[in-house]
């Protein structure tokens, strides 16, 4: 039951996900670049963008798994603890990776 749960959360972050990058690719830029650096691409993503997505899409919803993995702990604290991971996941490690790769 948790492997589709994960496949399905997958499925939903990557999609949602790359509808946002192709809106700040398509529209605008959220990125300060360089505009004389070149920077390899991948389709709508730089590589560390890239490898964002990647860490946004399989690693963030890793959440569905803490029930199991946290079996003992109060359900509001495992829902904490949840929450606490989606955002640093989803927001914050990417970035981070992004800028470390890509270098801006």
């Amino acid at each position: 039951m948790m492997d589709k749960l994960y496949l399905a959360a997958v499925t939903i972050f990557g999609i949602g996900w790359y509808i946002e990058q192709r809106m700040y690719v398509d529209g605008y830029t959220r990125r300060k670049r360089d505009p004389y650096k070149p920077i390899d691409y991948l389709g709508v993503f730089s590589i560390g963008e890239f490898v964002g997505y990647l860490v946004r899409c399989l690693v963030a919803p890793a959440f569905v798994w803490f029930p199991d993995i946290l079996i003992g702990l109060p359900d509001n604290l495992i829902q904490v603890i949840a929450a606490v991971w989606l955002v640093v996941m989803s927001i914050f490690v990417p970035i981070l990776v992004e800028r470390t790769i890509d270098g801006f």
